[in-house]
C-alpha cells in the first residue's frame, strides 16, 4: 500500500477548510511590513536604528534566552531577534557567571558543600 493511499484512507480529525480559514493576511501583511521597514534601516516605528536599537536588540535577546526581567519597551520583534545572534555569546557569558558567582557564595562563602552548592546554583539556573 502507498503512503499517497494510506493518506486518502485517513480520516479528518479538522472539518474541511479550517486550517486554510486560519491564514490572516492582514497580519501577514503586517509583519511583512515591519521587517521590509527593518531591513530598509528603521526599527518598524519609524525611528532610525542607533544605540537605542542596539539595547532593543541585546534585551531581545536577553528576553528570548531567559526568564529574568527585562525593560517593558522591549518585544520580540523577529528582526531584533536575527541581529541579535551576536549578543547570544555574551548573553551566554553573563549568566555563566551569574551561576558561577553564585556557586561560589555557596560553597566559599556559606560552607556549603560543592555538590548542595551545585544544586543551588542550577536550581537558580532552571528559573
Amino acid at each position: 500500500m502507498s503512503a499517497a493511499s494510506a493518506d486518502a484512507d485517513a480520516p479528518n480529525i479538522l472539518p474541511p477548510g479550517t486550517v486554510e480559514s486560519r491564514n490572516n493576511t492582514a497580519k501577514k501583511s503586517q509583519i511583512s511590513s515591519e521587517i521590509k521597514a527593518f531591513l530598509n534601516g528603521t526599527d518598524g516605528n519609524g525611528a532610525a536604528l542607533g544605540f537605542r536599537s542596539e539595547y532593543r536588540t541585546l534585551f531581545t535577546v536577553w528576553m528570548f534566552v531567559t526568564r529574568l526581567p527585562s525593560p517593558s519597551w522591549v518585544d520580540l520583534h523577529p528582526g531584533f531577534l536575527m541581529r541579535g545572534m551576536v549578543y547570544f555569546p555574551v548573553i551566554g557569558t553573563v549568566l555563566g557567571c551569574m551561576y558561577a558567582i553564585l556557586f561560589d557564595v555557596g560553597s566559599v562563602s556559606l560552607g556549603l558543600p560543592p555538590t548542595i552548592a551545585a544544586c543551588v546554583s542550577v536550581s537558580f539556573g532552571l528559573y
